[in-house]
């Protein structure tokens, strides 16, 4: 499943996405964490890309801390959702 981050004319939307989210209370931020680990591929796919939409010092902290995660699921998306977050950083949100 691919989640397109592009609106019907072109635009990027990972800056309203972000913008929408950055109020987000930590309790979801925790429970999107869980959701890494979680066997159904596109429930860990959808946090990850939730995950991304937030960024912040925060969420980049706990994607760091979930690389050495016992679950191979939850270390996998940390370390895309990471890349994905780079991308956005270096591309000038």
């Amino acid at each position: 499943m691919r989640v397109d981050r592009f609106d019907s004319n072109g635009k990027d939307q990972t800056a309203a996405m972000r913008e929408a989210m950055r109020d987000t209370p930590l309790l979801t931020i925790r429970l999107l964490f869980n959701e890494l680990a979680h066997r159904n591929q596109i429930r860990r796919e959808l946090a990850r890309r939730a995950l991304v939409a937030i960024g912040g010092p925060v969420v980049i902290r706990a994607l760091v801390c979930e690389l050495g995660s016992h679950t191979r699921e939850a270390r996998w998306e940390a370390a895309k959702a990471l890349d994905e977050i780079e991308d956005i950083e270096i591309k000038g949100r």
